[in-house]
């Protein structure tokens, strides 16, 4: 018989559990939802810069360089 009443205490405490894992699951996933719904796609990372926009080449001015 207390065998009986451990295993009952015992299954509501692991039911209880399970219950409490889940919630936390789910408020993390909201979380998660939240701060990518509020970050700016394709911004890069603290700390890092775009590139500088590659400057124009030069127009050929049809001579070849010294030594050709």
């Amino acid at each position: 018989e207390q065998l009986e009443e451990y295993e009952k205490a015992y299954l509501q405490r692991m039911e209880q559990q399970r219950i409490e894992e889940e919630q936390r699951y789910q408020e993390a996933v909201v979380e998660e939802v939240k701060t990518r719904s509020n970050t700016t796609h394709g911004a890069l990372p603290k700390g890092f810069e775009a590139k500088p926009a590659p400057e124009q080449p030069k127009t050929s001015k049809g001579t070849l360089p010294k030594g050709f």
